[in-house]
Order: C-alpha cells, then sequence, then structure tokens
C-alpha cells in the first residue's frame, strides 16, 4: 500500500542552522498502519529540501524521488494539458467540456462536440480530482522492499531558506558596559517549524556550490523575541548555542532569542592613525574574561554601542562587525573617527649612503580633547628587510613589515613623532 506521512504522524523536531543560509532537519513520525508498506510519501517539508543529503532510517529503501511541485494556477494546469476539462458558466451553471492545448498565453481549448478551438473561454475552469503524483507542496517519494517497517522512521535532509546571526547592543555606563546579544533566526524555508530543538552552530562549513535553481521567496518579515536558556559548547572545532526549551519558527518570520546579558566592569577607548589618515579612528575594546564580567564564546555579529549624552538622553554612537571571540580574548569595536584627534604624516627624508639608503618618516599628532589620550600609531613598512637607526618614541614590532607607536598625548597639545630607518640596498 501507498502511505502518506505529514506533519500530524511528527514525534520530534531537530533543527540546526548553520552560517551560509542552510539547516539540517532531524524528524521523528509515527508510522500509523499495521499492512505492509511499498511506497511512503513524506510530505510536509521544506521547499529547499536537499534532495542527495536525506538520510533515512526505520525501513528499506529502493527508489527515492524528490517532488518540488508548488499548487498555483500555472503548475497545477500543466498537468492537464492534452486532457478534457470543463467551461461552466457562472449564470446558469451549464457546462462545456473542452481539451486543454495550452496555458502559456492565454487559456487554449478544443471544443470536444465541435473540434473548434476557443481562446480565454468565459466561464469557470473545472478540472478532474488532483492526480495522485501531485502534493500541494515538496515531498520525498520512497519504495521500500517488502518486509517489516518499524514503528517509526528517523529521516534527516539539509535545506536552504534559513538563516541566523548574532546582533549585539552595548551601553555605555560610565566606567562600565552593558553587552547584551540577541541570536536572529530567520525563516524563508516555506514551511513552519513548530516546537523544534534548536541548535546554532558558529563557524564556516564548507559546501561545494548547489546547480539547482532554488532561491527562497522573501518577504515581509514579522519578528517575535524569546529567552530561553542557551548552553554554548564546542562541535568538531566549531561552537554550538543548544537553545533550552522548544523554539517555534514560522516560515517569513524572523525570531530573535535573548542570548547574553553581561555588565562588564572595564573597557578602554584607543586611537589610532596610519599613514593615510587625517582623523584617528575610535576603537573601544574590551577583554573576553570571567574577571571583567564575561568570559564565553562570542559568534560573529554586529555589534552597535550605545551613550548617555550630556542630558543624559541615550544616543547611538557607532556600529561594527566583530568576527568570534573566544574566552580569554580581546573585543575590539570600531566605533567611527575622532573629530578633535588629527594626524597628519609624511616622509620627511630619504638619501642614499654607501648603498644603504635612510628613511625619515614624521607623523604630528594634534589632541583637540579636554583629555589626555593615547594614540596608536600603525605604521607599515614598504620595505620587507630594515633597521630602525633612531626613534623619538617606543615602538613594538608587530611583524616583519609593520610597527607600532604608543603615545600619550595631553589635552590640546600636539606632539610630534619622528624615526629613521635604513634599508641596506647593496
Amino acid at each position: 500500500m501507498k502511505y502518506q506521512s505529514t506533519a500530524k504522524e511528527r514525534i520530534s523536531l531537530s533543527l540546526t542552522v548553520y552560517h551560509g543560509g542552510f539547516c539540517m532537519v532531524k524528524e521523528v513520525r509515527r508510522i500509523g498502519v499495521q499492512e505492509e508498506i511499498d511506497e511512503i510519501c513524506f510530505t510536509d517539508i521544506a521547499r529547499g529540501i536537499e534532495a542527495g543529503s536525506v538520510l533515512a532510517k526505520g525501513f528499506n529503501m529502493l527508489e527515492q524521488r524528490s517532488s518540488q511541485d508548488l499548487l498555483n494556477k500555472s503548475n497545477l494546469l500543466e498537468k492537464y494539458i492534452g486532457q478534457e476539462v470543463a467551461i461552466r458558466k457562472h449564470d446558469t451553471g451549464e457546462e462545456r467540456k473542452i481539451r486543454l492545448l495550452s496555458i502559456g498565453d492565454g487559456l487554449i481549448g478544443e471544443l470536444q462536440d465541435t473540434k473548434e478551438v476557443v481562446i480565454d473561454p468565459k466561464g469557470e475552469l473545472v478540472v478532474p480530482p488532483l492526480p495522485e503524483s501531485f502534493f500541494d507542496g515538496p515531498a520525498l517519494v520512497w519504495k521500500t522492499a517488502p518486509g517489516k517497517m518499524e514503528d517509526h522512521i528517523k529521516v534527516s535532509y539539509l535545506a536552504e531558506g534559513i538563516e541566523w546571526q548574532m546582533n549585539y547592543i552595548a551601553e555605555i555606563k560610565g566606567t562600565e558596559l552593558q553587552l547584551m546579544g540577541w541570536l536572529e533566526i530567520r525563516n524563508d524555508a516555506g514551511i513552519d517549524f513548530i516546537g523544534a530543538a534548536l541548535k546554532l552552530m558558529a563557524g564556516k562549513v564548507y559546501r561545494q556550490p548547489r546547480t539547482g535553481d532554488f532561491s527562497p521567496e522573501l518577504g515581509v518579515h514579522e519578528s517575535s523575541v524569546s529567552r530561553p536558556s542557551i548552553e554554548g559548547y564546542d562541535f568538531r572545532d566549531r561552537h554550538t548555542y543548544r537553545i533550552g526549551q522548544p523554539v517555534t519558527l514560522l516560515n517569513g518570520q524572523t525570531t530573535q532569542i535573548a542570548f547574553l546579558e553581561a555588565h562588564i566592569d572595564s573597557f578602554r577607548t584607543i586611537y589610532e592613525v596610519d599613514k593615510w589618515s587625517n582623523r584617528a579612528t575610535i576603537k573601544m575594546e574590551f577583554d573576553n574574561k570571567k574577571t571583567n564580567g564575561l568570559g564565553v564564546s562570542l559568534a560573529s555579529g554586529k555589534v552597535k554601542l550605545y551613550s548617555l549624552d550630556t542630558d543624559k538622553e541615550l544616543e547611538f554612537i557607532g556600529e561594527d562587525a566583530i568576527g568570534s571571540v573566544t574566552e580569554g580574548e580581546a573585543v575590539s569595536i570600531r566605533i567611527g573617527e575622532a573629530f578633535n584627534i588629527r594626524c597628519n604624516s609624511y616622509e620627511k627624508k630619504r638619501w642614499m649612503q654607501e648603498g644603504v639608503e635612510y628613511i625619515t618618516y614624521c607623523y604630528d599628532l594634534a589632541n583637540g580633547k579636554e583629555e589626555n589620550v593615547r594614540i596608536h600609531i600603525h605604521h607599515s613598512m614598504d620595505e620587507p628587510i630594515w633597521t630602525m637607526e633612531s626613534s623619538s618614541h617606543d615602538y613594538e614590532i608587530r611583524n616583519a613589515g609593520n610597527i607600532m607607536f604608543i603615545v600619550r598625548t595631553a589635552a590640546k597639545k600636539e606632539v610630534p613623532v619622528e624615526f629613521t630607518y635604513r634599508v641596506d640596498k647593496r
């Protein structure tokens, strides 16, 4: 017999969502009949299913085919081209039989009695019952081997059309920082995931390009917010977040889940310049440590930063994207450019002496703020091999081609930084 498995027979549903717009769906469904089954129609699945990813347990599969039919006027009528359908008049209810010839540019049919061809006949089109092979959504159809089947089946597959990201909101409160994190999941998979056990996997998973033409239909998204418990753990060199209670992800909606709320004890503001800067770039940094009120793995995401103005009104002051940050690392957020910290850099002098080239470079820093600041100069050398001859300030070699100065600059003061290095051309 043929058996149709729907979401009504679902025992459990699990969902793992990856970066890259896809997920892994894992279902357990009961088999509600005792008769021998030779074909299973597995319906109520995601529109972007990858048929080549299906794993099915609980029966012996001989053959699989997938159907992406969606119930709409066009693909429904295509099933009846060449077949007899009826045109029913609205006023009298009278029906006239035609053989459907084409639906491409309007409806074309052949009258059964006179063999005349009619174009866009007036009335209501009535078609025979839907073919057994036609489903009102995506489906998997399995031919099964004779024999005993278990009372439940386990099916998993990959599907496109669902994505997650991390959003952070940081609020500066004096010398402290309040950080909130939200997991955001967008479902465009063409199906509702009701009461799913949800995992979100951070990090890049390599995949081969798909050759199919699946493209999720994007629409206006509604949003919902929840606050379950979340457990983070490492799995196969990636960090995974397990949501502590079932989650419902409705198709066409964006769901936000509160992930993090931390009071960070200290942060630092850094001003950075390089040889192309006119004004300093503002960065805010804090240590991802338990001793600093945090100490958890943070997935890559966007950070929005807010601070109180002098009139005690909360204002937006910047936004940046951060990469994944493990416990113990520093989080660095680029806010924007400082209005009153300027930089002018230039090559002051270059000369040759006995096959050795000497280069003198200068940075003129100006702090227009009412407070002292530390300015980090990141200078990149144009030559791969060099030796420092003299410098007005201490510096740190970051790598072969980059050095960094940390310059303490008093309020309303200017500080010149000058250094000379040599390159052996012999």
